[in-house]
């Protein structure tokens, strides 16, 4: 029975390009050649991965190469704008050696600039955590998928771990991205963010590893235009609309 699942996840993951590729040609044969026929086709093309749930599915859509480069530009792109960063570990030998971990990261911060640092330094097999809103976006689902970032959501979380992934989660969430910037303080979202607790307990005690992000509340000030109306969209629909002041 296991061998029967595998081979049929495997046929829906190599029937993709062939689906896509029928799906890019099929405006072509029905309308004929014109640009609105090759736009729709490749409209029709990229469906077939942008409905695939690929973001309930750890590692489905990781790609090593993409995800490498992607670590190099981001420590490129730090060192570039701030005087110094550096990834502090208290005792990275006891960290090194769990098998599995979750890493509770904070704070979100405007534009998030430390946390995929961590992430992607980790020195287990880690899956980033993204709010569902995250894979309803085009270009950003896909850089999100080949970074193996995937949903949220406990049952995924659980499936990830279930199948040895560590996990990487900013607790604040999109929440702390609306927060009013003050120079001499942090305010972390935290007191009602206990999922990721349970999370561990019922996954068999997974250690978790708290993070703290310094300079990243107070590297970008979130501007207050419309800012009610985007603490709502937030509340309601998960949506931060940061919008970087200075």
């Amino acid at each position: 029975e296991l061998l029967f699942l595998q081979m049929e996840s495997r046929v829906v993951v190599y029937s993709q390009p062939l689906l896509a590729l029928a799906l890019s040609v099929l405006p072509l044969v029905v309308r004929g050649f014109g640009i609105w026929q090759i736009l729709l086709g490749l409209l029709l093309a990229y469906s077939v991965y942008f409905f695939d749930s690929a973001q309930y599915e750890p590692g489905r859509r990781y790609h090593p190469r993409i995800y490498n480069w992607i670590r190099h530009a981001d420590a490129r792109m730090l060192s570039g704008y701030f005087q110094k960063v550096s990834l502090t570990y208290e005792d990275f030998e006891a960290v090194e050696k769990q098998p599995q971990v979750i890493y509770s990261i904070q704070p979100h911060g405007v534009m998030s600039y430390c946390p995929p640092m961590l992430f992607m330094n980790a020195p287990q097999k880690t899956c980033g955590l993204g709010a569902s809103i995250c894979f309803k976006f085009p270009i950003m689902r896909e850089m999100y998928l080949w970074m193996g970032i995937i949903d949220a959501g406990r049952r995924t979380c659980m499936k990830a771990l279930k199948e040895g992934y560590s996990l990487s989660i900013v607790l604040g969430g999109t929440k702390e991205q609306l927060i009013p910037y003050s120079p001499t303080h942090d305010t972390i979202v935290c007191k009602s963010r206990r999922g990721f607790i349970y999370l561990a307990r019922d996954a068999g005690k997974i250690p978790i590893i708290p993070c703290y992000c310094f300079g990243e509340q107070i590297a970008y000030e979130t501007s207050n235009f419309m800012l009610p109306f985007r603490q709502w969209l937030q509340h309601n629909l998960g949506m931060g609309l940061p919008l970087p002041k200075s």
